[in-house]
């Protein structure tokens, strides 16, 4: 069986994918897989890392690109003829999509190509890209019920979103001896997504001295960013230096940090499903782009008692040091979090999307 992978540019798209591939495959051991994505290297990586063949387009984002939109949409239309042209050479039965504007192409091209489509909704208020592909394909598994109501519900489940295997099986231990901390000091987990969140750096590193007498801080600062804040631990006094860990990002390892981790500052995207998964509380500072689709993720977590949420226009340095410091200052709140998170967990997503595909693969392929 061939299955084509449509999407990345974060890896809150990429991740879920790779899960449910490999799921497939370990029904359908002589499973080839073609990823299409975008032209960016962490894209090709993350892909060749699963063992995956990828074809990068010039998919570009529509939503919110301005000034640059007539050059985004002659990207997008050859990132599109692109796919078409490996599609066709490729001839998949079936196709997997996380949404996204890197999902697209391959979408459109495997519409164009009538190959069956399952589509994994990542965020609990889909964007425009999801809403889309969701009107075409011929399953849609949604992470969450709130989304649900955006897809036709005769093709539509919520299923919850794929999860890397590593979060089967996480060992805060090995976290903790990775980077040298104690087993009973606090660990503070700050991520602003794979790409690295300007605002969140910003606003912890107005902070950082504070926060460091409260806990160790794991900062997931992002390619882009990592360079500045290893720079800022060299800066700091010896006393709190050892307790400042800053990394680009984990792309293994993740669900062992998570769970050695006491509470997490956190972006609103597919991260919030891997913290739920973890157990792990969480204050969340939903993004205003794509058109804000992290504020009904926030909201879902914080309606379920599982985290804080923190609008970007009232983030400031001081008002997210008092809400941490309360936090972590409170075991009966980060108890009560930590077993609402775990309520709102759903771990067999993979195997129950890796089904479907089995199906349409073997029922409605080529």
């Amino acid at each position: 069986m061939r299955l084509v992978v449509c999407g990345g540019g974060t890896a809150g798209h990429i991740y879920p994918a790779i899960s449910v591939a490999k799921a497939v495959e370990r029904h359908e051991p002589g499973l080839s897989v073609l990823a299409i994505g975008t032209n960016s290297a962490s894209d090709r990586t993350r892909f060749e890392a699963a063992g995956y063949a990828f074809h990068s387009t010039s998919a570009a984002p529509i939503v919110g690109a301005r000034l640059a939109l007539p050059f985004n949409v002659l990207r997008m239309t050859a990132a599109i003829i692109s796919a078409m042209r490996k599609i066709a050479d490729f001839k998949p039965n079936v196709a997997l999509s996380t949404g996204a504007y890197a999902s697209i192409p391959g979408a459109a091209a495997c519409l164009i190509q009538r190959v069956p489509q399952v589509l994994i909704a990542v965020d609990a208020r889909p964007g425009r890209a999801a809403r889309l592909i969701g009107r075409f394909a011929s399953y849609v598994a949604s992470a969450t019920l709130e989304a649900l109501a955006e897809f036709p519900p005769e093709r539509s489940s919520v299923t919850g979103l794929p999860l890397r295997d590593e979060f089967n099986c996480p060992n805060a231990g090995r976290a903790r001896r990775r980077l040298g901390i104690d087993g009973d000091v606090r660990l503070l987990m700050v991520i602003g997504g794979s790409q690295g969140s300007t605002l969140l750096n910003d606003t912890i590193g107005s902070v950082l001295e504070q926060l460091l007498e409260l806990a160790n801080v794991v900062h997931l600062t992002g390619d882009l960013h990592i360079a500045r804040y290893e720079a800022r631990k060299s800066a700091l006094p010896s006393a709190i230096r050892g307790a400042y860990h800053p990394l680009a990002y984990l792309d293994g390892g993740m669900a062992d940090l998570m769970a050695a981790s006491d509470l997490a500052i956190a972006r609103a995207g597919g991260t919030t499903q891997e913290l739920v998964a973890a157990g792990l509380p969480s204050v969340l500072i939903p993004g205003l782009f794509a058109g804000g689709h992290q504020k009904a993720n926030a909201d879902r977590l914080a309606e379920g008692g599982a985290s804080v949420t923190l609008s970007e226009s009232d983030l400031n340095g001081g008002e997210l040091l008092t809400i941490v410091r309360g936090l972590l200052n409170d075991d009966s709140w980060l108890r009560e979090m930590k077993n609402a998170a775990a309520r709102l967990a759903k771990t067999d997503a993979a195997e129950r999307i890796a089904e479907k595909v089995l199906e349409l693969g073997k029922g409605g392929g080529r």
